[in-house]
């Protein structure tokens, strides 16, 4: 059908179209007819091999035998027996050796054990209560549980920051630690101004992915700080402002001051 197709496209004169256009009338059906014959026998034994090569999975147990979970390697003895054969000689050390903590060095260091310790306790101690039991409920001791905490968390970074730059793990229970006294501050701020329900938090939950966490405790927390940032942008939704945005109509201090004049 091609060698026609171009033979015909060839005559120019157009004597030929009539025998052309007889020899495809006749063979084009038969041929396609073929065509679509093969295509379906192909089609059908692709689908009859597929059937072939699936192959069911086996049902797992839900516990493994003793003998399963123990560690075997009975193919890596020649290995290292090979390795520890060969001959291998270190290279000099030309590197320093650190020279010997000083005596004031030394001086500090009970100082020093005692802080990261006093830092631990704290870390594993600081924990925000739920916002409908144990807080305050009148005005004045709410400010007054404000103030401390702000202590605290002022006294708790500036102490714990400095020692632990440098270790992403240690610093990201720091961040934790911080957060958990904010969000304290945060549910008694709410109680002595209800208007800050309307306005957006600076973090969202997503913003503390970045944490280095190796504990179930510390990925607890995690969960329930992530948890309580969700259910603030709920509360405000999405589009909410924050209290720091630059002042413009319906901005914080804008609101705060037309509802005192109510009041």
């Amino acid at each position: 059908m091609a060698k026609l197709e171009t033979d015909r496209e060839h005559d120019d004169s157009g004597a030929n179209k009539d025998t052309y256009d007889a020899l495809f009338g006749s063979l084009k059906p038969r041929l396609l007819q073929s065509v679509t014959s093969v295509r379906d026998g192909l089609q059908k034994a692709w689908e009859h091999g597929r059937t072939k090569l699936l192959r069911r999975v086996p049902v797992l147990p839900t516990r493994d035998s003793d003998r399963d979970m123990r560690l075997t390697m009975p193919h890596s003895r020649i290995h290292l027996v090979r390795i520890l054969q060969l001959d291998y000689t270190f290279p000099a050390f030309e590197g320093t050796i650190p020279a010997l903590p000083s005596d004031n060095e030394l001086a500090k260091a009970p100082y020093l054990a005692a802080l990261l310790r006093s830092l631990a306790d704290d870390e594993q101690q600081t924990s925000w209560k739920d916002p409908e039991s144990g807080w305050s409920v009148s005005v004045v001791n709410c400010r007054r549980d404000i103030i401390t905490s702000s202590d605290r968390l002022r006294q708790y970074v500036s102490a714990a920051v400095p020692r632990y730059k440098g270790f992403p793990d240690l610093m990201s229970v720091c961040i934790l630690s911080a957060l958990d006294i904010w969000i304290s501050i945060d549910i008694l701020a709410l109680r002595t101004c209800p208007l800050l329900r309307r306005f957006s938090l600076v973090l969202k939950p997503g913003s503390l992915d970045f944490l280095q966490l190796s504990t179930g405790a510390h990925l607890d927390r995690l969960q329930r700080i992530q948890s309580y940032f969700g259910n603030r942008w709920a509360l405000c939704g999405e589009n909410a402002s924050s209290i720091f945005a630059d002042p413009e109509p319906g901005c914080f201090a804008q609101c705060y001051l037309t509802e005192a004049d109510e009041k």
